[in-house]
């Protein structure tokens, strides 16, 4: 179990290390408004999607065709989502808010908070299943963000079917998965040099969005969305993840299935969900601060799912 916490650890804080950096660079002077717009919006616009191409492209679309893993997966995602979808209504008003919140309830960050730790509890044959898991987490999960954020970051009362295609088909992101999903399944070859540009690209989405979200982070903002912010923290690190979880256990799955599980549902929100906010009109600045709590509470939460697991012999 010390392992497991110092995985999650070493995996965790450097992302708070980053947005720390990014305030104090805010603060110091040394970037502006004007470089925290920019950061996002290349970002959003080129280098996450370049990063959800690539994470396709080597984790392979055919694998994760087969089994009945992703098929489970997706249901109790929709499950999930449907029930996040009642509460967050009820609780509140804001089309801008309700589609932060939505877009914080199902989606998560499987690949950089995910993966680590299903290494760590069952090595490769962790890491094998876990990325038999990557295509479908990152259409889905992206898609579905887009889908939410279009219906609720407009404040129309009247959802545009055509408005809504249009959003999702344009959507970068969307772009990014379906050219990875048809290239993988094609079965071409990408080039040593373009492959090594791609991953050199991709690698500078995480340390880019955390440093334009550490600037455009105030403190004081977060009194004012203080209530939004632990209902969205609870919804991601707790009642989605042991819902989630149950039904999986309900329904059979142990050891390196389960795990991907849990890590699925359980980690942080999805870092891409603070740009993407910013430039699909929701609510960017308690998409940011949600992207903050729920990562320091993500620690309690892999480290008490685990514990429960492995106490019952699932794991």
């Amino acid at each position: 179990m010390t392992e497991n916490l110092i995985t999650s650890v070493n995996v965790v804080v450097p992302l708070f290390l980053i947005v720390v950096l990014g305030y104090l660079l805010k603060r110091w002077g040394v970037t502006d408004e004007g470089f925290n717009r920019i950061a996002t919006k290349l970002c959003f616009n080129l280098i996450l999607p370049i990063s959800i191409f690539n994470s396709i492209v080597s984790a392979g679309v055919r694998d994760a065709l087969k089994g009945r893993m992703l098929l489970w997966m997706l249901l109790i995602f929709l499950g999930v989502a449907a029930v996040s979808l009642v509460l967050i209504l009820l609780f509140a008003r804001d089309p801008k808010k309700r589609g932060v919140l939505l877009q914080c309830a199902v989606r998560s960050n499987f690949v950089y908070i995910g993966i680590p730790i299903c290494e760590n509890l069952f090595g490769e044959s962790g890491v094998s299943v876990a990325s038999v898991a990557i295509p479908f987490v990152v259409v889905v999960f992206n898609a579905s963000a887009v889908i939410i954020l279009s219906v609720f970051s407009g404040g129309e009362k009247k959802i545009r079917f055509g408005k809504l295609l249009l959003n999702i088909v344009r959507n970068p992101l969307i772009i990014g998965s379906l050219i990875g999903v048809v290239w993988s399944l094609a079965g071409i070859p990408v080039p040593a040099f373009i492959g090594n540009t791609l991953t050199t690209l991709a690698k500078t989405a995480t340390p880019l969005a955390l440093l334009a979200l550490g600037g455009g982070f105030e403190f004081k903002a977060v009194k004012s969305r203080l209530r939004y912010i632990l209902f969205g923290t609870a919804m991601r690190n707790l009642i989605v993840p042991f819902l989630a979880l149950a039904a999986a256990v309900a329904l059979g799955f142990r050891h390196e299935e389960l795990a991907v599980f849990f890590v699925a549902f359980a980690s942080p929100v999805a870092i891409s969900s603070y740009p993407m906010a910013v430039q699909m009109n929701g609510d960017g600045e308690l998409a940011g601060q949600l992207v903050v709590f729920t990562t320091t509470f993500s620690l309690f939460t892999m480290f008490l799912g685990i514990f429960i697991l492995k106490t019952f012999g699932w794991l």
